[in-house]
């Protein structure tokens, strides 16, 4: 699903930056039945019930930087991947999305494993956009209904799989009066 780079985002909550200091600013975020619907289809889930997210917006760096730490709340309905059944789900999710425009030794090192930093942005930070990316990335990527499982791929010695063993079914069996 490719999103259009110029509509504005369903769950807009933009937070004047200009105010946050390093001592930061808490904040709740709640998704309005209308602005979750929007999320739904945005994202290709069935619904959302119930999105919520405690935030900290805090300075670092001697305000070179922000900092974003949160939790998320959400009750989805997502498809099951086998049966496309409803699936509800519970998403409890806390992340951390730093915001710059530096890069620092570490993250400049090939190899760090250390989260480059989202663009710093002028102005304003929208956080609900920031939690709805979260949410994204939070939900179960492969969902089932209670009690659906894949099918068994059938293995051969050695516990190799055999990708044409369903052809293997319909041969016919060798002629035995020979």
């Amino acid at each position: 699903m490719v999103a259009d780079q110029n509509a504005a985002p369903e769950f807009a909550r933009p937070v004047d930056l200009t105010r946050i200091s390093e001592s930061g600013a808490q904040m709740t975020v709640e998704a309005s039945p209308a602005e979750r619907a929007a999320l739904a289809r945005r994202f290709g889930l069935p619904g959302i019930d119930s999105l919520r997210a405690e935030l900290e917006l805090k300075r670092i760096r001697g305000g070179a930087a922000v900092r974003l730490t949160g939790r998320l709340t959400a009750d989805v309905t997502q498809s099951c991947v086998v049966t496309l059944e409803p699936v509800r789900q519970h998403v409890d999710d806390a992340f951390e999305i730093l915001y710059s425009d530096e890069v620092t030794d570490e993250q400049s090192a090939i190899g760090a494993d250390i989260a480059w930093p989202e663009p710093l942005p002028d102005g304003a930070l929208d956080v609900g956009e920031a939690v709805a990316e979260q949410l994204s990335l939070a939900l179960d990527p492969y969902p089932r209904a209670p009690g659906v499982a894949l099918e068994k791929q059938w293995t051969g010695e050695g516990g190799a799989a055999k990708p044409f063993a369903a052809l293997d079914k319909l041969r016919k069996p060798p002629d035995s009066s020979r």
